[in-house]
């Protein structure tokens, strides 16, 4: 009965090996989504410049990204609203999109808030239906980044 039990285990380890060796799994692998990073803020000649990271973590690119989006400084309150358009997103790439802030310092955004998905077209011009489901958002530094 105890060698029985010894090969059964000894069975059982081996077989789990090669299900142990494969780790974890691969991040390009990961469920599909648009990832944008608020990734810094810096004065420019007309305001502040925001730099966003935009990760296409999906097998289809992104022809045209339109956001309605609004700006609200320290205290919460609304201080302008903006589109954000990020063009020509290839699939499984990063690329960064500056945008000018015009007439926004830089110190007095405490956060950006995407409030809605107005356009996602996919590379043929056809709309991504669950485009809204597959954004997420990031920040660096102290301004919050909302959706």
């Amino acid at each position: 009965m105890t060698a029985r039990l010894i090969a059964v285990l000894a069975l059982a380890a081996h077989s789990a090996g090669p299900a142990l060796a494969q780790g974890a799994p691969d991040p390009k692998r990961a469920a599909p989504s648009i990832t944008l990073e608020l990734n810094k803020l810096e004065p420019g000649s007309g305001g502040c410049r925001a730099y966003f990271v935009v990760e296409n973590r999906t097998q289809e690119g992104v022809k045209e990204l339109r956001l309605d989006t609004f700006i609200f400084d320290g205290g919460g309150q609304i201080t302008r609203r903006i589109g954000l358009t990020f063009p020509d997103i290839r699939p499984e790439r990063t690329k960064v999109v500056p945008f000018d802030l015009n007439g926004a310092a830089c110190p007095e955004i405490g956060r950006v808030l995407v409030n809605d998905v107005l356009a996602c077209t996919g590379a043929s011009g056809a709309p991504i239906g669950n485009c809204g489901d597959l954004l997420k958002v990031t920040a660096r530094g102290g301004t919050r980044f909302d959706y």
